[in-house]
């Protein structure tokens, strides 16, 4: 049997195990939950060792949840090794009443795989096995050496990353990275994103009182911390959504002429673009309309409130809040420093800080971007391999969110060719409700990366 009918045949094991994984509430954000994370990391090692990969182990690290590492490495002289990379916690669930199935019960709908962690990025670790396993149980050997990481802490901020890389510096040495966590333009079109942006984010709190106080009695001279913040908040954006903290925009790099005919290039369709985004009726784009869509996604800086507390809505009484606090998050871009972004805002808001009130502004998380120029024989390679697996023409494509990860391994690692490829596609809805994954691309993803192996090694 050879390798793609290894594939075909063995599909709904391959779905089983993806399934197996995504039961498991693998959420690295809460230390109290690591008891879950461990289980997570067992499954991912016995799926490791079921694949055929070797010196499999997990690697415990002081500060954060355990690595799981798995190798091969008797592709023979002279054949590249190429470093995977995927992770496997996932996000908070958010609010539960909006999924529609249980979130740890994944279930399929109308050729979709529901739950979390479906999409990003426990299939990113399953369509490697399944390709590993492929060739290691058809043909006996992969045509490229293999080392895979799996972490278990990329969607908290992968705090132990740079320390773990440089610990085990010399035995995870490649020459090439493969990460599959990222995006497809369009479901079943085939891409390579060669361009990420970074993260800087801050924790506000504002105070005007001691604690709370009757409304009636001291409304009216006495200003609540809600419109205190909600003040602030307005501050720091003009009406068509230009941000208005000063020099956020100072060391943002221009885009070259071939990355703007590469961009004009892209599909682009506003009506699927609000519809897959779920906006609601009538709800116009911010940005500058100069500028191309994919430009405002990619490659310009962004602004977002992430999350506004003051009291809570039920039961609330008739009293003066006396705080309230939120998140504040900057995607940052090529030659934006993520900790002078977070200076910034902070100047902004003491500016801007109205009634005299109290305001304390704790930075909370910082990435840095990534960019790189897809040239080269291992970016062709992974052309071809898009082509034959997808049976279409894969697309360039830059992504609006933040992986750590590619920028630490190249710090440590030195300038390597990166190829990022991943299954999310615009009805996924990583990070929100009902997060979901395409069960045809799933499945021309692992042809894809059996494909990818055998030009790899041909280079």
């Amino acid at each position: 049997m050879d390798v793609l009918s290894y594939i075909e045949k063995n599909q709904k094991r391959f779905c089983a195990q993806l399934i197996d994984l995504c039961k498991i509430p693998s959420i690295s954000r809460f230390e109290s939950n690591w008891g879950e994370i461990d289980r997570s990391v067992r499954l991912t090692a016995r799926f490791m060792k079921e694949a055929g990969l070797e010196r499999v182990e997990v690697i415990p690290f002081k500060g954060g949840p355990p690595y799981v590492y798995g190798e091969w490495l008797k592709a023979g002289v002279g054949k590249p090794t190429l470093f995977l990379y995927a992770h496997h916690d996932v996000q908070p669930v958010g609010d539960e009443l909006r999924w529609s199935s249980d979130p740890f019960k994944p279930v399929v709908r109308k050729g979709r795989l529901y739950g979390r962690g479906t999409v990003d990025d426990k299939s990113g670790i399953v369509i490697h096995l399944a390709a590993i396993s492929a060739y290691l149980k058809t043909v006996g050997q992969l045509p490229v050496n293999i080392k895979f990481v799996v972490e278990g802490d990329e969607e908290s901020g992968s705090r132990t990353l740079v320390r773990f890389l440089k610990r085990y510096q010399k035995r995870l040495r490649s020459d090439l990275l493969c990460l599959t966590d990222c995006s497809n333009l369009e479901t079943g079109l085939p891409s390579l994103t060669y361009s990420l942006r970074g993260l800087a984010s801050v924790h506000v709190r504002v105070r005007t009182l001691r604690g709370p106080v009757h409304s009636g009695m001291w409304g009216g001279l006495l200003p609540d911390a809600p419109m205190v913040l909600s003040k602030l908040l307005a501050s720091l954006m003009d009406d068509q959504g230009k941000v208005l903290v000063k020099g956020f925009y100072n060391d943002v790099q221009e885009l070259s002429n071939w990355e703007r005919q590469q961009l004009a290039s892209l599909p682009w369709n506003k009506k699927n673009f609000l519809q897959e985004g779920g906006a609601v009726k009538g709800l116009r784009l911010i940005g500058d309309a100069t500028r191309s869509p994919y430009e405002s996604l990619w490659s310009r800086p962004t602004l977002s409130v992430l999350a506004v507390e003051g009291s809570r809505l039920e039961g609330a009484p008739n009293q003066i809040v006396p705080s309230a606090e939120a998140i504040i998050s900057c995607r940052t871009v090529p030659n934006q420093n993520p900790v002078k972004i977070q200076l910034l805002l902070g100047e902004h808001l003491q500016r801007n800080l109205p009634f005299g009130a109290e305001l304390h502004v704790r930075p909370v998380q910082v990435a840095p971007y990534w960019k790189t120029v897809p040239q080269g024989p291992y970016f062709d390679a992974a052309r071809r391999a898009l082509s034959k697996g997808f049976g279409r023409e894969p697309v360039l494509i830059g992504c609006g969110g933040s992986i750590p990860f590619v920028h630490y391994f190249q710090e440590v690692f030195g300038n390597l060719p990166s190829l990022l490829l991943g299954l999310e596609d615009p009805p996924c809805n990583a990070h929100g409700e009902d997060e979901s994954l395409s069960l045809a691309d799933f499945e021309k993803g692992i042809r894809s990366t059996a494909y990818l192996y055998r030009e790899i090694a041909a280079c």
